[in-house]
């Protein structure tokens, strides 16, 4: 689970390198992004990689949208 959004522009940022690499290592991402369209390219990305990915808004500034996370991720 974590940030996995990217900012418009030619290279990857962060949060969708480190959304790759974990879904490339094996781990079912959650990508959490104040933007959903963002979220869900970063998980469609890893999908067409082979990998799960789910995209999920959230705003980590905003206290029901940090349960929500929880609420989101899969436990298994």
């Amino acid at each position: 689970m974590l940030g996995g959004d990217q900012t418009p522009g030619a290279t990857t940022g962060n949060g969708r390198a480190t959304a790759l690499t974990f879904a490339r290592e094996g781990a079912r991402v959650l990508v959490v992004a104040r933007d959903l369209d963002s979220a869900e390219e970063s998980a469609e990305l890893i999908r067409t990689k082979g990998g799960i990915a789910t995209a999920h808004r959230a705003d980590i500034t905003v206290e029901d949208d940090c349960a929500a996370i929880l609420d989101a991720a899969p436990t298994r």
